[in-house]
């Protein structure tokens, strides 16, 4: 009797923290990068002025209220003046980033999803702080502009793979009716020193995204 009654509670613990399901969405922002020829923490203004467009898809599979995985397919668009940062040299980068994700997520406060039309007042798991850390593969293309075509030691244009270790926070909202809405931002750190044409810097380069996503449960109706 004993072991039944400790049967019946396993598998309720597993239902109630087990629950799996998942979601999908699409996610628009504003990306910036650092490498060798920009500071974007030294002159913040400039960096803010360079930030360009990016979007993508994204695919969430929630273990519990605690845990995901998130996997995104993103196309970025990255842009930096050297006369920005005082250095007029003639230097321009208009790049563009395609980038394949793959992170885990771990929710600070229990979240909670639903279909129905409204939450109701005791439920407050409907929105949560996350942190993701996880890698990525990407495809880069610097599409350099040099004042006078006057290639500098060191110079390739060359489009290139490789990845990049990524760290994000955020904050999730769950909205009526299976959408959701999260507002992150993230710091990709790239293996590469290729993003911005030049091989001969000291570090390598990285990218940074300010994103909004909306999304929409893949589940029957209920709570989760």
């Amino acid at each position: 009797m004993r072991k039944g009654v400790l049967l019946v509670a396993l598998f309720g613990a597993i239902n109630l923290y087990g629950q799996k399901y998942n979601e999908i969405g699409i996610t628009i922002g504003l990306s910036g990068m650092a490498g060798d020829f920009n500071d974007p923490w030294g002159n913040v203004a400039a960096a803010l002025y360079e930030l360009r467009p990016n979007i993508g898809v994204e695919y969430r599979h929630y273990f519990s209220p605690r845990h995901n995985m998130y996997t995104a397919f993103r196309m970025v668009h990255v842009h930096t003046h050297d006369a920005n940062y005082g250095k007029p040299d003639g230097y321009k980068l208009n790049g563009n980033i395609s980038s394949l994700e793959l992170r885990y997520e771990l929710n600070l406060r229990r979240y909670t999803r639903s279909t129905n039309s409204i939450r109701t007042q005791v439920d407050s798991d409907w929105w949560t702080p996350y942190i993701g850390v996880g890698v990525s593969a990407i495809y880069f293309n610097p599409n350099v502009q040099l004042r006078g075509n006057d290639p500098f030691p060191g110079y390739d244009n060359s489009v290139g793979f490789s990845g990049d270790v990524q760290i994000a926070l955020g904050i999730k909202f769950d909205l009526p009716r299976g959408l959701g809405m999260a507002l992150e931002f993230s710091e990709h750190s790239t293996f590469t020193d290729r993003l911005d044409a030049y091989t001969q810097g000291e570090l390598n380069d990285w990218f940074y995204q300010l994103n909004l996503s909306i999304c929409m449960l893949l589940i029957k109706k209920g709570y989760y």
